[in-house]
């Protein structure tokens, strides 16, 4: 017997790259896509930074954004799940060297605190 509690049936995916953006899309975090479904996605995150409980979720391949919540946390893994219908929205800061940190517990962690 499986500890299996998904409402809907995973897909397994071939590796393929995603970031996570703040509400605002400012950016957060580069990622792999590891498996997803119609309710939800699970990435491995390369940032070990504290994260939002609302957030969005890019999926490069399909060029779609997501608005999401974070389920919960394994160290670099994050379970995602889908709040409403995908957009082809404008991300602000698409690159991580434009990435501009509004939150500022982010920006404590990147930065130091003030």
């Amino acid at each position: 017997m499986t500890d299996d509690r998904r409402l809907a049936r995973r897909l397994r995916t071939r590796l393929r790259s995603a970031r996570l953006y703040t509400n605002d899309g400012c950016f957060l975090a580069d990622g792999q896509l590891i498996e997803r479904s119609i309710l939800g996605a699970r990435v491995r995150i390369d940032s070990t930074y504290a994260l939002p409980q609302k957030l969005q979720f890019f999926d490069d391949e399909q060029k779609l954004l997501y608005p999401v919540d974070l389920r919960w946390r394994r160290g670099t893994v994050v379970g995602l799940s889908f709040t409403a219908k995908p957009s082809s929205g404008e991300i602000i800061n698409p690159e991580p060297d434009d990435a501009i940190l509004v939150d500022h517990s982010i920006r404590d962690l990147v930065l130091g605190p003030r």
